[in-house]
């Protein structure tokens, strides 16, 4: 983890330190390496793998994922983004995020 990131909360899957990314929020404990070549590198994990999209929800008609919104859903486990209607945001322990429209 770098030294002047940012803690936004505990990770739900292993207790590291969730930070931002350049595209995503993740765990502090992921363990990237290139197992391929420098021209054609292949990205690999060995550590902890919860992240969160930036950008996952426009597709959906939502907005970016905000660090504000990660805090809010490490702390209180969930936020609220309108999509077609305000829609609860939670967390998934296999995809990082999912919807409840029961509101």
């Amino acid at each position: 983890m770098a030294n002047d990131a940012e803690i936004l909360g505990k990770c739900p899957l292993c207790d590291g330190s969730v930070i931002e990314k350049k595209t995503s929020f993740g765990c502090s404990n992921a363990e990237w390496k290139n197992t391929g070549t420098e021209a054609a590198p292949k990205w690999e994990n060995s550590g902890c793998g919860y992240s969160i999209y930036k950008l996952g929800m426009i597709k959906i008609g939502g907005r970016e994922v905000t660090k504000e919104d990660v805090k809010t859903l490490l702390s209180q486990g969930h936020f609220t983004m309108s999509i077609t209607r305000e829609t609860k945001i939670i967390p998934d322990k296999q995809y990082g995020l999912k919807m409840d429209f029961t509101k």
